[in-house]
């Protein structure tokens, strides 16, 4: 009975995997991690590397624009550094794979999920000031050279691991683990492939307005501070299933005036926690979710020499043709400050 049993999940399995194009992955990459800060180097000192399994499928062409965007989820192992200081990381995360050159099977691929880190801060580790909490976010950008064959299809990557919790907790200097890498996809191919190249629209952008909010922590043990956004974006280039996009970011971050205070007992002016800052992005769609890639720098900012440079990663997703939600990261060189997460009113562009 129990070989029957067996039998039947095993056929149910393979049917899944059989109903349309899906992918099951597996690659390896070799690295070095970057100490971004010089109290860094005492334990980022050895090789790094990354292991992971990838599920992918490809997105249904019966969507109203049908897709050759592949979405999945992956199980990732990151060794990062010294093992007793820094240990190891275990994530799991949902991938996005969209073709920058479809012919020549050139993809950007995204990352993003929650990684377990088994070393972190405390006082008996105190060396190891990167990261807080065992409980992390983690970003993932890769560039993927993928070579096609009928079903075995061996990849070469190029990808940069991040994991931290967003200033959440002191301290998060963040692990930056870039990789160079190798990979080999199987294809379970549907009985009617579908060959043709389809694109994701857009959700008809046009000018955006953000609301986001968000918490800080500048110091151990110091205080809680608001982060509050408000971003424009404006249509500069539209594609076939992306565009690039300008725009100012207004930020009030109240964490400059609480940890000079916690440190030196010194009251700021509120003006002093106002940051104006531009950027350009570029996004692609997946449906009414889109993924954006944003990077900028700033006009007005007292911790300039610090933060001269910042980037994002923000998915937006869309219940109309005007309203909705945003979650991102905004980093800087690379160190994340703060999860940013609010909602997002759009302008369509006029037909």
């Amino acid at each position: 009975m129990s070989k029957l049993k067996y039998f039947f999940i095993l056929k149910f399995v393979f049917s899944y995997l059989t109903a349309q194009v899906r992918w099951v992955e597996l690659d390896a990459g070799y690295g070095y991690a970057i100490p971004h800060h010089e109290d860094m180097a005492y334990y980022l000192n050895e090789h790094a590397y990354r292991l992971s399994g990838t599920f992918l499928q490809k997105r249904s062409s019966a969507l109203p624009y049908g897709s050759n965007v592949r979405k999945g989820l992956s199980f990732m192992f990151i060794h990062a550094g010294e093992k007793n200081v820094v240990g190891n990381a275990f994530a799991l995360a949902y991938v996005l794979r969209y073709p920058l050159v479809n012919k020549a099977f050139f993809y950007l691929e995204t990352r993003t999920g929650v990684a377990y880190s088994t070393c972190i801060y405390t006082k008996d580790n105190y060396f190891f000031n990167a990261i807080g909490t065992h409980w992390n976010a983690l970003i993932d950008v890769a560039l993927i050279k993928q070579f096609s064959f009928s079903k075995w299809q061996p990849f070469v990557h190029l990808s940069w691991n991040h994991y931290s919790n967003g200033a959440l907790s002191m301290p998060n200097l963040g692990i930056n683990v870039p990789v160079l890498g190798l990979g080999l996809s199987y294809q379970f191919a549907s009985s009617k492939p579908d060959s043709l190249v389809h694109y994701e629209k857009p959700y008809k952008p046009g000018i955006d307005v953000f609301i986001l909010g968000g918490i800080t922590q500048k110091k151990i043990e110091g205080p809680y501070s608001p982060v509050l956004t408000l971003s424009f974006n404006k249509l500069l280039k539209e594609q076939k299933s992306s565009f690039w996009h300008g725009g100012f970011d207004f930020i009030y971050d109240k964490s400059i005036q609480d940890n000079l205070y916690f440190l030196h007992d010194t009251v700021l002016p509120a003006s002093k926690n106002v940051k104006i800052g531009y950027h350009m992005g570029w996004v692609y769609a997946v449906g009414k979710l889109e993924v954006d890639l944003e990077i900028g720098s700033y006009v007005k900012n007292v911790n300039f020499s610090k933060e001269m440079i910042f980037e994002r990663l923000t998915y937006q997703y869309f219940f109309n043709n005007r309203f909705g939600l945003r979650f991102g990261l905004r980093a800087h060189f690379a160190k994340a400050d703060v999860i940013e997460m609010g909602i997002v009113w759009r302008k369509p562009k006029k037909s």
